[in-house]
């Protein structure tokens, strides 16, 4: 187009924003479908110079998977050029998604728009960098679906880095505990990881953006502003720190981060709510049901023992001191049998007085042995308030083999335990013939 050189004024201004500064390629097509044009945005946005385009097919741009979409519309506005000039859409640039091929060979989410332009069929198509809408539909679907916590967070990266136009961005956050870096591994960064959440919560929180050391950073807070979930920070767009618009993007892209922090939140305590039992914290009998038949699936290569728990008599704590006694009691009782096995045994509540214990690697021998450390440490006395509580408890053992179902192997330890109670108190009432069997004493 050799007439942008005899213009002048703001219609020379315009065009040259136009083409340069804004990553939009514009191109004129002839009815054969070769490019005749292109302008200079087709380096920020292609990577190509114009004249790499020139005598290109825009069919060889186009991801072949998106070829169908738009063969229909390039075809009728190719063939019937007239027709689609007289109709009151040819006046409208209607966009769709494609992928186009870059100078680096990779394929680009792009936004493509069009229009004919004459009676022989020529069009005029725009072709803008769709990465931030990509980038930001990531974002949405990943939330909508309750994606894990850092693949959403890796899409609101992919988002800052396409709207600042950086090559890297990161968020620093300890929603599992523990301070970790998602979107670099740059030692430098990774290095001063631990103090920085604890330095922004004791330096009172805001939402302001810190331009610091070549890097912007921005709060992410939660919607109250009363909890920070994390840190945002890239590398410095420009000297001088932040101008408006880039305080408006980096808060809106925290906006986002929030939300994933948040739905990560909620998730944990519904998790926690429907795996934990509320009094003991210990796994409630769906959880430790699950967590049973997972590790029973392999016994020839990690034997698994079920220690089948049963306090006796709890009901004479409960109706002599209360309700809330008791309580405390089976607290206690949880946190004393989850002190006696090892990490990789699990232990749970089935409610009431039933607890269990899932045991790996242990043969008979050793998982006897586990059982009467635990009768022994149970039966040292509790105090709760002014009262010292010393109680028993009757532990049936089971055995996991390749044929058992879950059911069996909860129903086999239940019935030892229950012959183990029986004996137990057989041998409690010929010891005390004249006293009533009470293995519950309180002082």
């Amino acid at each position: 187009m050799d007439e942008e050189e005899d213009l002048t004024g703001p219609e020379a201004l315009a065009y040259r924003s136009f083409g340069n500064e804004f990553p939009v390629l514009m191109v004129l097509v002839d009815p054969d479908m070769c490019i005749s044009w292109a302008s200079p945005g087709s380096m920020p946005v292609l990577g190509y110079q114009p004249d790499e385009l020139v005598g290109l097919s825009v069919l060889e741009l186009l991801h072949p998977d998106d070829l169908a979409s738009i063969a229909e519309l390039l075809g009728n506005a190719a063939v019937h050029p007239a027709e689609t000039l007289s109709s009151p859409a040819a006046a409208r640039l209607v966009e769709f998604p494609v992928r186009a091929r870059c100078a680096a060979g990779t394929w680009e989410p792009m936004s493509a728009s069009g229009r004919v332009l004459d009676s022989d069929g020529t069009l005029l198509g725009v072709i803008r960098s769709a990465r931030e809408v990509h980038a930001l539909d990531m974002v949405i679907g990943g939330l909508g679906a309750r994606g894990d916590l850092d693949s959403v967070l890796a899409a609101v990266l992919d988002l800052a880095c396409s709207q600042f136009r950086v090559p890297s961005a990161w968020i620093i956050h300890d929603a599992d505990g523990s301070a970790e870096v998602v979107g670099t591994d740059d030692p430098e960064v990774l290095q001063r990881t631990p103090h920085m959440l604890g330095d922004l919560r004791g330096a009172g929180l805001s939402a302001d953006v810190i331009a610091r050391g070549g890097t912007w950073s921005v709060p992410i807070l939660s919607a109250t502003g009363e909890t920070l979930f994390g840190i945002l920070q890239l590398s410095e767009r420009r000297p001088g720190g932040p101008a408006p618009l880039d305080v408006h993007l980096l808060a809106r892209v925290a906006s986002l981060a929030s939300i994933a922090f948040a739905r990560h939140r909620d998730d944990q305590l519904l998790t926690e709510a429907a795996t934990t039992d509320y009094l003991t914290g210990l796994a409630n009998r769906r959880q430790f049901e699950r967590r049973l038949a997972e590790t029973s699936l392999v016994v020839e290569e990690t034997p698994l023992t079920l220690l089948y728990v049963d306090v006796d008599d709890f009901k004479a704590v409960n109706d002599s001191l209360g309700h809330k006694v008791g309580d405390e009691v089976l607290a206690v009782v949880a946190r004393r049998l989850a002190g006696e096995v090892r990490s990789c045994d699990f232990v749970g509540r089935l409610g009431g007085d039933e607890f269990a214990v899932g045991v790996l690697g242990l043969d008979r021998v050793e998982a006897a042995s586990l059982a009467a450390r635990l009768g022994q440490t149970l039966a040292e006395p509790i105090t709760v308030g002014c009262s010292s509580i010393a109680v028993t408890a009757s532990i049936g053992i089971a055995r996991a083999f390749d044929e058992d179902s879950l059911e069996t192997i909860l129903e086999r330890g239940d019935d030892d335990m229950f012959l183990r109670k029986r004996s137990r108190r057989s041998e409690l009432q010929r010891s005390r013939p004249n006293s009533p069997t009470d293995p519950a004493h309180i002082g």
